[in-house]
């Protein structure tokens, strides 16, 4: 059973950390490239991360999946939970979607399942390539995947996103009546669609949160 999503469909996403020495000593990290991760290079490292996050998810304490500075060419991956404890995704370099969107066989590019009290932060960027992806549609063409970042249920926070989104749907809210998203924390997001459809917009239902900061588009919570 689908209990609720959360759905950000984004090209790129700025995202800004905030930690210290003092504080690493208080969880585990789990970096991506002692798992194979490579960066600068057309090499796919979904295996790799997959992997890094199974064992953060696993870990007995809180755990942060640390991306490194560079470039990590990254195609449709799903970060399952629930974990043991809360983690943290710190993306301090940039993921790139395939720039061939025929290689995305998902109706997907990053999705963060089943989590519970997750935060991504790390000032970093998501590459989701969307503008070349919908100057790839052609009136025969199969629909593209979209590219989202969705995490369910409750305790979720995304700050200081901002940049471009590949569909018109900016910012997607969506759970069930039953089991609502809770605690949902949007704080300063800007995203702008760049395609053909208008504005972006954002779209929510059932979710239970607060807004701060700046809020483009207008924030749904």
């Amino acid at each position: 059973m689908v209990i609720g999503r959360v759905l950000f469909v984004m090209v790129m996403l700025e995202m800004i950390s905030n930690g210290n020495a003092n504080q690493s000593k208080l969880y585990k990290v789990f970096d991506v490239t002692k798992y194979g991760a490579i960066p600068n290079s057309r090499t796919a490292n979904t295996q790799a991360f997959a992997r890094a996050w199974s064992d953060a998810c696993k870990w007995n304490g809180k755990s942060r999946v640390l991306v490194p500075a560079g470039e990590f060419m990254l195609g449709s991956i799903k970060f399952i939970g629930p974990c043991k404890n809360p983690i943290a995704f710190i993306l301090k370099g940039t993921l790139k979607a395939p720039s061939n969107p025929s290689v995305m066989k998902k109706d997907h590019w990053i999705s963060f399942r089943y989590v519970t009290g997750l935060v991504v932060n790390g000032g970093g960027t998501f590459d989701g390539n969307g503008v070349s992806s919908w100057k790839s549609v052609t009136p025969n063409s199969n629909p593209l995947p979209i590219t989202p970042s969705h995490v369910q249920i409750k305790d979720i926070t995304y700050k200081n996103i901002w940049g471009t989104s590949s569909t018109k749907l900016a910012v997607g809210l969506q759970c069930s009546k039953r089991f609502p998203c809770k605690n949902i924390v949007l704080n300063n997001i800007n995203l702008v669609h760049l395609g053909p459809e208008g504005f972006a917009r954002s779209l929510c239902s059932n979710v239970n949160g607060a807004s701060y900061g700046r809020q483009t588009p207008a924030s749904c919570i």
